[in-house]
């Protein structure tokens, strides 16, 4: 057998003579997340490539796989590529990988088949949580298969090829649960608090969140009583809400790629009866991996759900939609998921109940028929429990949140830390050093803490990136680095035309 060469994103053989592999024992024979070239014959794959790679870099690997020179296909197999092909002969890539690899690279592996296959009429499913329609798991011997489609057709087709069976779900929760225990037992709170904070910057009460989260996910671990302590985010628009939930997402997706976390736009969900999302909306990413609910749902703009907002004919469809989240929230078998076990967290900038309390400050300091307008407006004045039952919410809905956590303004350090971080990603995204003057370093302290939040750090030196790189575009300039001096200004330094 040849030994693998190394290209820079991945390494390869390839077989002058096909190897053959029976389908029912291709689980067996590959078990390290390798990617098939073959072709389809009876109840064989014939195998002539395998490529090994990390699936970080999608296109670069891609790219890399399409360069290598495959032994050309024999006419006599025109017709019988394997399920993913083209409408003409051609090779199939397939990957076989363990779960661990599979769930943890789900949409790497399935973008990357996607473009290999160079076909698009069904979707690839590596993970067991990516489809209602997988939660069967296409499991075998503790292995995911690659390229299973979403059609039922197509299902029944693969598990006939690959001898593929259901697994129990009781066995399918007690795996998940084991990669929870090996987490909690590698990683103390202060690692995870650690890994979180690198990215939402600057706000105390982030360990709050984080000990909700992480009290919730060692009590799974322990086999206790769930500890779920539910709770409400008031932090006001881009102070760091919605990048908490990417944090914490993206960090699970690596660490227990089983465990679900989901957000949910509660605007898209309506009264039973109305056109749209019912309630079952918001477990739909709980049932193909926990059955028994648990897992982490964000309520992303919980606070629009508290304001009254009557039908024509008078009914108050949000207070209707209050009752429905109380159930799923309180506990409830909902779409066969029972939500007991499941972890809320709404989330809401509640810039509403910041403007009533303003109003009301104007009015008592100058009295009826004046100016009522809010310049006493504090963008983070803190939220309270009867500050939304004021705005609409019920008493019940409220008071299955264990407590309201606040988002503060950024401190100067923390706006700093967080000009370098996105100066470092721009960079990045932009291929070339990129840095601000001291004059738009002020500009930016004076902006990060206003109702924009800290995304105005970013739009602020984006606006000053851009215009820098389409001059270096249409003058074929080459440059060493841009620095941001203004809104919408810029210098291109140690710059040379090409």
């Amino acid at each position: 057998m040849k030994r693998f060469k190394k290209l820079d994103h991945c390494e390869y053989k390839i077989f002058k003579d096909r190897v053959k592999v029976s389908k029912k024992s291709v689980m067996d024979k590959y078990k390290n997340g390798e990617i098939l070239v073959y072709v389809e014959k009876e109840e064989l794959i014939e195998v002539c490539a395998i490529f090994c790679c990390d699936f970080g870099d999608v296109e670069k690997i891609k790219k890399e796989i399409k360069s290598v020179e495959l032994p050309e296909l024999e006419t006599e197999t025109e017709g019988e590529a394997g399920y993913g092909s083209g409408p003409s002969a051609q090779y199939c890539f397939l990957c076989v990988a363990p779960r661990r690899v599979a769930s943890r690279h789900s949409s790497d592996i399935t973008t990357l088949l996607a473009h290999l296959n160079n076909y698009y009429t069904y979707d690839y499913y590596i993970s067991t949580q990516e489809d209602e329609n997988t939660a069967e798991l296409f499991l075998v011997a503790g292995y995911s298969v690659g390229m299973f489609c979403s059609g039922s057709n197509e299902q029944r087709k693969l598990r006939k090829t690959f001898g593929v069976k259901p697994v129990d779900r009781k066995e399918l929760f007690e795996n998940n649960v084991s990669w929870i225990r090996e987490w909690i037992k590698e990683n103390t709170y202060y690692d995870f608090y650690e890994a979180i904070s690198s990215r939402v910057i600057g706000q105390e009460n982030l360990k709050i969140v984080l000990t909700n989260i992480y009290m919730y996910i060692k009590s799974i671990a322990d086999g206790k009583k769930i500890s779920r302590n539910n709770f409400i985010l008031a932090a006001p628009s881009g102070c760091g809400k919605t990048e908490t939930y990417r944090a914490i997402k993206e960090y699970f997706k690596e660490y227990i790629p089983s465990l679900p976390i989901s957000l949910i736009d509660t605007n898209r969900i309506t009264s039973e009866g109305f056109f749209g999302k019912n309630t079952n909306f918001i477990v739909k990413d709980l049932k193909s991996s926990y059955p028994n609910g648990i897992g982490i749902v964000f309520l992303d703009e919980f606070d629009k759900k508290l304001i009254p907002c009557h039908s024509s004919h008078g009914d108050n469809v949000n207070g209707q939609i209050q009752g429905q989240l109380l159930l799923a929230i309180e506990g409830v078998e909902l779409d066969g998921i029972d939500t007991n076990n499941t972890m809320f967290i709404g989330l809401g900038s509640f810039n509403v109940v910041r403007e009533m309390k303003a109003q009301r400050r104007k009015v008592t300091k100058f009295g009826f028929g004046q100016d009522s307008g809010c310049s006493d407006y504090d963008h983070y004045s803190r939220i309270t429990r009867e500050d939304m039952i004021e705005l609409g919410a019920s008493y019940e809905l409220i008071g299955r949140f264990t407590s309201v956590i606040d988002y503060d303004r950024l401190s100067y350090e923390a706006i700093d830390r967080i000009i370098d971080l996105r100066l470092k990603e721009i960079s990045d995204e932009f291929e070339v050093p990129v840095s601000v003057s001291d004059e738009m370093r002020r500009l930016i302290h004076e902006n990060a803490n206003t109702e924009f939040g800290n995304r105005m750090i970013r739009s602020l030196i984006v606006d000053g990136v851009v215009p820098a790189k389409a001059e270096m575009f249409m003058n074929g300039i080459e440059a060493k680095e841009i620095v941001v001096t203004g809104k919408g200004q810029y210098q291109i330094r140690s710059a040379r035309t090409v």
